[in-house]
């Protein structure tokens, strides 16, 4: 089943207003999609196959998951693709996710939203069981990231073209406005994402991982500049500090401080810090 068949026509056309104290919380009523086989291979596109929890069912299915689960990040951004009035070509200021659990082939995922401020919350959630939850900032967090030292590791670069932008803009479907003019629209932004995602992975800016398998749990981004189709992206590390988990035995919790810039003429494009768990 495509993921295409559970997102048309579920995009939230009401919305509730709620008076809380001194602020006005409007809440938009829940949108739901369906994962399908597309959700899992064209994310992998930009992410990678390395981890293939999401790509490969032979190894997922021998895992303590039991079968392949989303990416994280791909969750995220059908969730917001989904909501209406969704602008995934104009990024927020700062945006904040946290991992809460897996998404799996085949589930029907709910997503529930609100506006105050102009800050838009998000959870998504199967049968009741919370997923993912994040914030949209129109305005940076008050707490900085924490100061990364010189330049670390810098990954290798990747060209944001015309057919990715075509190819995200097929995947979302229904959901994303921006984006779908034949590849010549703004950048997305959970497309830059998914590339830091990839380039992250693929040069192991979070560390090595035993079997290669990483799990995100947590994200801040800070969005200073987007990258304009046909520019060369790339990740600079300053800083990552790993421990052992405590809830999983044998596990690595890292957290990884780091850029995006442009390859081109070298500006700084987010700031990002990202945890991950390695295993």
């Amino acid at each position: 089943m495509g993921v295409a068949d559970g997102r048309a026509g579920h995009r939230a056309h009401r919305a509730r207003r709620v008076l809380g104290g001194d602020a006005l919380t409007e809440e938009l009523d829940p949108v739901y999609f369906t994962t399908g086989e597309r959700d899992f291979l064209i994310p992998a596109v930009w992410e990678g196959t390395g981890d293939e929890l999401h790509t490969n069912r032979l190894v997922a299915a021998a895992s303590d998951f039991g079968g392949r689960i989303m990416s994280g990040i791909a969750t995220m951004t059908l969730a917001v693709a989904r909501l209406d009035g969704a602008r995934l070509g104009a990024p927020p200021a700062c945006l904040e996710w946290d991992f809460a659990g897996p998404v799996r082939e085949g589930e029907k995922v709910r997503v529930d939203a609100s506006r105050e401020g102009g800050d838009l919350t998000v959870a998504t959630s199967v049968d009741g069981a919370t997923t993912g939850t994040g914030v949209l900032r129109a305005a940076p967090a008050e707490a900085p990231a924490p100061a990364g030292g010189p330049d670390g590791a810098r990954s290798r670069g990747w060209t944001i073209t015309a057919a990715d932008l075509e190819l995200f803009a097929d995947w979302i479907g229904a959901g994303g406005e921006d984006g779908r003019d034949g590849g010549s629209g703004p950048v997305p932004w959970p497309l830059l994402i998914l590339v830091a995602s990839g380039l992250m992975g693929r040069d192991r800016l979070f560390g090595d991982a035993p079997s290669g398998q990483v799990l995100n749990r947590w994200m801040r981004w800070r969005f200073a500049s987007m990258p304009v189709t046909g520019e060369t992206v790339h990740c600079v590390l300053r800083s990552r500090t790993s421990r052992r988990s405590k809830t999983r035995p044998g596990d690595l919790v890292s957290r990884i401080v780091l850029d995006t810039r442009s390859a081109d003429d070298g500006r700084a494009l987010t700031e990002i810090d990202w945890v991950v768990l390695s295993r």
